[in-house]
């Protein structure tokens, strides 16, 4: 076992007994960005010293994050009591001078205590118990609202009783999420599918110290009506002014933080206007809590989102904080490769040295270079560095108005899934990528060299004289291949009708030569390769590979489809690249018979949505391999060997072989 995980450190993954393993940087010691399985940012962090030796520590995604030095993290195992994408927050609810965990819960409104024990370590906690159902919100909220996502609480006497009280953030799902309506997208407040509504509650404490009793909640109230902030938010009450009681602090979905002054007293809040605290950080979700991180007598912030932790210092005074806008990243010893959410990873030698890099795109529509600084057989990986255009801007997705599939939060969403390719023959590697958008697929050419690559600006893709459309929710990729072996690069993809394509490279209108108009690949019944009708608002995020999977000299397709699927699909090409058509699917299965989604999920509690698949020799065994990423932000290897149906030993024969 030993020998296994060593050799498991040269190539660059994280050993695991199903044969699903995450990748890592290659080398011990390795520090980036704190890494977190939250996908969408459902589990963010409440600072806490829990080992007692005097720094503060991170509770979060199910486990604890253990100061290591100024501000670098090291991970702690899974804490089998906590559930999946909860959020929490740390307080001694019960009076006994032990600390306690408040969870409140994702899918439905439901907050439990987890009571400490005192016993023997600080994390020692009696089974969990529900102290607010999801009916006590139910009578604070209107009727004709859609149920409560998640909630997430915060421990304050609110009404200085002496009894610690409950504060809690919430947002309801979209409640007309379906059919889809373009025409209301890009309103205030509202999406394609309709309103989200951030709300916050107080549930008074009816009990005792040693036995609190949440039986009821109200809505916090502006100016007589119920306080309604945008999507998502998370509640911090501290007295931030200084004058005696307590103020709140909010966090919104993919708008600014709000601190409302109470103007009231410390028995009888009452909450002003919000003024806007101006801390401009990555993330779309996040929560804010207050604390003294450098000791200095002042209250700092610690932000925590679902593309990372981040510090601001008050470099203010006692009463009148003050932030310069400047924030420190916290960091993780021995991290996996990891971007925000939505990995979409894709091998290749980026920088022209003769190895293996990783260029993931996430949904944050960045792109993220992870530069090999070992050998192609045992890879050692650079901290991310961010793809920039040719004039040195960031390389980063933004999503057109009129194409925003689901509304105002999607401007901070893009779905970049890139894939390397030498589109205009001139020697280098051109980049294509997919996005949410559904105006269609982006190509960068390279106007630089093969070991230094310069992006220009994007340009749609465009075949028979006409943009490559998608539909949906997009999220698609894009595969380049030479499907006809005349050394010009051809494309396959996915179109407006959810329907496979092909676009073969020939002589256009204009002379010159291009992508014609696309033939629809079928599978043997004649049928469409199509895995949602034309008219469906959401689509299967066809992550497109083409592969000689079989070694029978055709092409034959690998793609990763959406939840309810099963994920790893396998279409083998049963005639010939000249009149391809398809056998039915096949789900990719480990050599037990096990779904590759499962065994996934055996590694990641979670893994769903859309396996962002990439066909690579990873470990340059001459057997294709996969790389996937996925909505948590990691990417996972699948040892070629261990995949049915299996793979031919078919060294550099599919369609992004760098």
């Amino acid at each position: 076992m030993i020998l296994r995980f060593a050799i498991a450190l040269f190539l660059g993954f994280t050993a695991a007994a199903t044969g699903a393993e995450l990748l890592t940087y290659g080398r011990p010691g390795a520090i980036a960005d704190l890494t977190k399985r939250s996908g969408r940012g459902v589990m963010m962090a409440t600072p806490t010293d829990w080992d007692g030796d005097g720094d503060l520590d991170l509770l979060q995604d199910q486990r604890i994050y253990f100061q290591e030095g100024a501000n670098v993290f090291r991970k702690g195992p899974l804490l089998p009591y906590l559930r999946w994408a909860s959020n929490t927050t740390i307080a001694d609810l019960d009076g006994d001078g032990v600390r306690d965990i408040v969870e409140g819960a994702w899918g439905e409104a439901e907050i439990r205590l987890l009571r400490g024990t005192g016993a023997a370590a600080p994390h020692v906690f009696r089974p969990p118990e529900v102290i607010a159902a999801p009916g006590v919100f139910a009578t604070a909220r209107p009727k004709d609202r859609s149920p409560l996502l998640f909630v997430i609480p915060f421990v304050a006497d609110w009404n200085s009783d002496g009894l610690p009280d409950l504060l809690v953030g919430g947002r309801d799902i979209w409640s007309d999420y379906f059919p889809y309506l373009p025409a209301r997208n890009i309103v205030t407040g509202r999406t394609g599918f309709g309103q989200i509504h951030g709300e916050l509650f107080f549930l008074p404490n009816r009990g005792t110290k040693t036995s609190p009793r949440f039986p009821e909640a109200e809505p916090l109230r502006l100016n007589g009506q119920p306080l309604t902030v945008f999507g998502m938010c998370a509640p911090t009450a501290v007295d931030w002014d200084a004058d005696g009681d307590l103020d709140l602090i909010a966090t919104q979905e993919a708008m600014p933080v709000l601190f409302f002054e109470n103007t009231g007293t410390r028995t009888a809040p009452h909450l002003a206007r919000p003024r806007t605290l101006y801390l401009s950080y990555p993330g779309i979700y996040s929560k804010a809590s207050v604390l003294d991180w450098d000791a200095d007598g002042l209250d700092d912030l610690l932000v925590s989102s679902e593309n990372g932790d981040f510090v601001f210092r008050n470099a203010g005074r006692k009463g009148k904080p003050h932030f310069s806008g400047e924030y420190e990243t916290l960091r993780e010893q021995d991290p996996e490769i990891w971007v925000p959410g939505f990995a979409t990873p894709h091998a290749a030698d980026y920088d022209g040295d003769g190895d293996l890099d990783l260029v993931i795109g996430s949904d944050d529509g960045d792109f993220r270079l992870f530069r090999n600084e070992g050998s192609r057989p045992r890879p050692v990986f650079a901290p991310p560095e961010f793809l920039t255009g040719a004039a040195g801007e960031p390389l980063k997705v933004r999503v057109d108005v009129g194409f925003q599939p689901q509304g105002i939060v999607e401007r901070f969403w893009a779905y970049t899934s890139p894939v390397f390719v030498d589109w205009d023959g001139d020697g280098d590697l051109d980049m294509m990528s997919g996005q949410i958008s559904t105006a269609g697929y982006l190509y960068y050419e390279n106007r630089g060299t093969r070991r230094n690559p310069k992006w220009a600006a994007p340009r749609l893709l465009e075949a028979g004289g006409r943009i490559i459309r998608t539909a949906g929710h997009a999220r698609m990729r894009p595969a380049p291949v030479d499907w006809n072996s005349d050394g010009l690069p051809d494309l396959v993809a996915v179109n407006d009708r959810h329907e496979y394509t092909l676009f073969e490279r020939g002589t256009g209108a204009s002379g010159k030569r291009e992508l014609l108009a696309g033939r629809t690949l079928r599978f043997q019944s004649g049928k469409p390769v199509a895995f949602a009708p034309p008219d469906d608002p959401v689509g299967r995020r066809d992550a497109v590979n083409v592969v000689d999977w079989d070694g029978d000299g055709d092409w034959d397709i690998i793609t990763g489809l959406n939840s309810g699927t099963g994920g790893f699909v396998y279409l083998e090409n049963a005639t010939n690249n000249a009149g391809p058509r398809f056998s039915e699917p096949k789900e990719l299965t480990n050599a037990a018979g096990a779904g590759l989604r499962d065994e996934a999920r055996s590694v990641l509690e979670g893994f769903g949505h859309t396996p962002n698949i990439d066909v690579v020799d990873w470990n340059q065994d001459g057997t294709p391999d996969l790389l996937a990423g996925q909505d948590m932000g990691f990417t996972l290897f699948f040892d070629g060997t261990r995949i049915r149906p299996a793979p031919a030993a078919t060294r550099e024969r599919y369609s992004n072989a760098n």
